[in-house]
């Protein structure tokens, strides 16, 4: 090894820890320009590759997978083309192409498995998408995410109880795992259990706030027609996202409920100048269709 190439990689890391990322780009290219064997080559460029990706460069990341496939038919190089063309919105076909074949020279490459089942996801290709996620969890059992995912493709096709099922395997194994307390929330829900819905908002809110979270729990109330308590939740969820119109168009709603059209004025006039669409919808709202007229 190039005496030369192992000081630019030092450099290289001590950069990254630093989370110095263009001083760490530069030392990478130093070092791939002191490389003599085809594998350094292929390490810095993998390096520069996942660089160019976190700097926001997909298509600077996309020429050096190339690069490298050009010195090794490496899964891992497919991999990159794949994700890196998902950025850049490139064809389906040809994603999924360089997906397959990341699989095809490594049967065990559960990314590849993951990621492709959600460009099948995306296509409404349930059963592909389907199948490559129950692979993925052969391969990776205690991958919580995929139960989540897994979950959220039956809760797409409206099998509630087997989402359910999905969302209850990945909290077993990550029970702080925000998105799928959230889904849980939606599937309970959809089964007829409000109260039991709920209480999974609130458990994801300690994980994570999201304005959906507090904007889906005040639905609830209102269909339970506990006005007050939806005003407490949409306000609770304003401290944390004050420019979020569902949130103010939400609460615009609940005073209308609670007799108060002063204050459902003043919240539907910040909803609308946040997004001046939300005239448009509060005027076919039967809340609040009298209220535009006074704007």
């Amino acid at each position: 090894m190039n005496p030369k190439y192992a000081n630019y990689l030092i450099l290289a890391n001590d950069f990254l820890e630093k989370n110095q990322l263009k001083k760490a780009q530069r030392a990478f290219e130093k070092s791939l320009h002191f490389a003599q064997t085809k594998k350094e080559q292929v390490d810095s460029l993998f390096e520069l590759a996942d660089l160019s990706l976190q700097l926001e460069d997909p298509a600077g990341a996309q020429d050096l997978f190339r690069q490298i496939l050009s010195l090794e038919n490496h899964p891992g190089a497919y991999y990159g083309l794949a994700i890196s063309g998902e950025s850049l919105g490139q064809d389906k076909d040809q994603i999924i192409q360089n997906y397959q074949e990341a699989i095809r020279l490594d049967p065990s490459y559960t990314k590849a498995y993951f990621y492709l089942a959600h460009v099948y996801f995306d296509l409404k290709d349930y059963d592909q998408a389907r199948d490559l996620f129950l692979r993925c969890l052969d391969l990776e059992p205690e991958d919580f995410v995929c139960y989540n995912d897994l979950g959220s493709l039956y809760e797409e096709q409206k099998d509630y109880q087997k989402a359910r099922t999905y969302f209850l395997k990945s909290l077993d194994l990550c029970p702080s795992y925000a998105r799928a307390l959230y889904n849980m929330g939606v599937v309970e829900n959809r089964l007829g259990r409000p109260r039991q819905a709920l209480a999974y908002y609130e458990k994801s809110l300690e994980e994570y706030s999201h304005p959906y979270t507090y904007l889906n729990m005040s639905a609830i109330y209102f269909a339970l027609q506990e006005d007050r308590e939806a005003e407490k939740i949409l306000k609770r969820g304003l401290t944390h996202h004050q420019d979020s119109v569902n949130l103010h168009y939400n609460l615009a709603c609940a005073y209308v409920h609670l007799k108060d059209p002063a204050r459902a004025l003043e919240e539907l006039k910040k909803a609308i100048k946040i997004n001046p669409h939300a005239r448009n919808w509060a005027g076919t709202d039967i809340d609040l269709k009298e209220l535009v007229k006074e704007l």
